[in-house]
């Protein structure tokens, strides 16, 4: 068998790998290209991989608090919360994303 082909074999690694070299590569002081030469990463991988990450971090799902607690009298004359909603998303490019309930 050749050997160096065997070391040039592209690897497949998780999120979670790449985000547990990303923490080592922050927790050592060296450069992205000496990191990726010690651990036999591809510079561009590395590269790619470390934007992603850090630029989702802290773009996880956003609580919002209820904004009042409304409530409407039926046709009895019994007060019931009000389950109407409006949400509108600004996307950009003019996309708008609208969501109601009367």
């Amino acid at each position: 068998m050749n050997d160096s082909k065997d070391s040039n074999r592209r690897v497949r690694r998780s999120r979670d790998e790449w985000q547990q070299l990303i923490t080592e590569y922050e927790s050592e002081n060296l450069t992205q290209k000496e990191f990726c030469a010690k651990h036999n990463l591809g510079s561009v991988s590395f590269s790619k991989w470390y934007h992603r990450l850090k630029s989702t971090q802290g773009n996880d799902f956003v609580a919002l608090p209820a904004i009042g607690t409304e409530k409407a009298e039926n046709v009895s004359g019994v007060t019931q919360p009000c389950n109407h909603f409006e949400v509108r998303l600004e996307l950009g490019d003019g996309l708008v994303l609208h969501l109601s309930r009367q």
